[in-house]
């Protein structure tokens, strides 16, 4: 059950993410890296969001992403539990009222 709910995490966590990537690439950011960002940059720009939501129905900060959420409970396991009902609550939150 946990591995099934790990691997549609990390594939709903990478999708968008790769799919940013390749949008910014298009337009000249060859090093862009959604996984990079942070969340104060994602908030400053509310259109990245939005746009975000459009395309793919749903939004995950760049903190939330399972590669960064690996990365900060790699050696500390001990909040994982809450920091992965944070993140799906989010996730949930950012699609209510999309039609993808």
């Amino acid at each position: 059950m946990y591995v099934l709910g790990f691997l549609f995490y990390r594939f709903i966590s990478e999708n968008p993410a790769e799919h940013i990537n390749a949008n910014m690439r298009e337009c000249g950011e060859i090093d862009f890296d959604y996984t990079h960002l942070s969340d104060e940059e994602i908030i400053k720009d509310n259109d990245i969001k939005e746009n975000i939501i459009n395309q793919k129905g749903f939004f995950i900060m760049p903190s939330e992403l399972f590669i960064n959420v690996l990365q900060t409970h790699k050696s500390d396991a001990t909040n994982l539990n809450a920091t992965l009902s944070n993140v799906f609550r989010n996730i949930e939150s950012s699609s209510i009222g999309t039609k993808k």
